[in-house]
């Protein structure tokens, strides 16, 4: 025992305990410094501007700057080319370094489609709202005499009316026909025998009148029968410019796929101009 501690004393002794402890002084630093190296340590960069490129784009600018992304969500957007990004983490600017991933959301190729909400018989107010709801603008709005004030009478999507229910792309701008409430001043109901519904509706929309009840015969089974319907008789009836009603006033028509009910023909009983001089100047038609 005596001679152990004797070698502790010894000057081999302290050669090697400093060899071992030099060995391991290397082993640590070098450890440090490999990692450092390794994983690029106070080595940072900013993050490019990857907003409004495509993907092969974003492929080509990572490879430069030895990045590396992964796409994690899609939105449609209607102001953006589609598959360009949108949003990006971390955002442009921001220091990050070699190797890092860059998370990026990008606009949808196709379309996003939502239902036409229901926007009739509300106020303009609560129909901008309820279409803000489904991703919807409202666009241009028209005003026509009807007994239901400030009230959406229909909606329309390119000129057209567009029933709730119908798939549509996501940010259309849907346009609002509004009631003004009933005019004083009158109008000559229009000849409809032989139109069809949506004739007879656009007839009556250009005289400053709106369409009321609509019945069909019995014979009347499928679409296709309805979409060949047309009128046999109105309520009021045409009288030859003499039956005038207040602007916005209802029409009633019947419709029917029997000829032999369809017994007058307009194009042989109209003679004269539906709306009067002072009513088309009123309305601008």
């Amino acid at each position: 025992m005596s001679s152990f501690f004797k070698f502790l004393l010894t000057k081999r002794f302290f050669i090697n305990l400093g060899m071992i402890i030099f060995l391991w002084i290397i082993v640590i630093f070098g450890t440090f410094f490999g990692l450092a190296k390794y994983t690029h340590h106070a080595e940072t960069f900013p993050t490019p501007n990857f907003i409004g490129l495509q993907k092969n784009e974003v492929q080509k600018l990572c490879q430069e700057d030895n990045l590396r992304f992964e796409i994690i969500d899609s939105v449609y957007r209607n102001d953006v080319p589609p598959g360009a990004v949108v949003d990006q983490y971390p955002e442009s600017g921001t220091h990050v370094k070699v190797n890092r991933k860059i998370f990026l959301t990008v606009n949808s190729v196709e379309k996003e489609m939502v239902a036409m909400p229901d926007l009739t018989g509300i106020s303009i107010r609560e129909a901008v709202a309820q279409a803000e709801m489904y991703g919807l603008r409202i666009g241009d709005l028209q005003f026509i005499p009807d007994i239901a004030k400030n009230n959406v009478i229909y909606q329309q999507y390119k000129g057209k009316k567009i029933k709730p229910g119908t798939k549509i792309a996501k940010g259309s701008i849907i346009d609002l026909v509004v009631g003004v409430g009933l005019s004083n001043k009158e109008t000559f109901v229009p000849c409809l025998y032989g139109l069809n519904k949506d004739a007879a509706e656009t007839k009556l929309n250009s005289s400053a009148l709106n369409l009321g009840a609509v019945v069909f015969d019995e014979d009347i089974k499928t679409t296709a029968d309805s979409t060949a319907a047309v009128v046999w008789k109105q309520y009021p009836v045409f009288n030859q410019g003499k039956t005038q009603l207040n602007l916005g006033s209802p029409v009633d028509i019947w419709l029917t796929t029997d000829s032999t009910k369809v017994t007058q023909q307009c194009d042989s009983l109209e003679q004269i101009d539906n709306v009067p001089d002072s009513v088309e100047n009123d309305l601008g038609l």
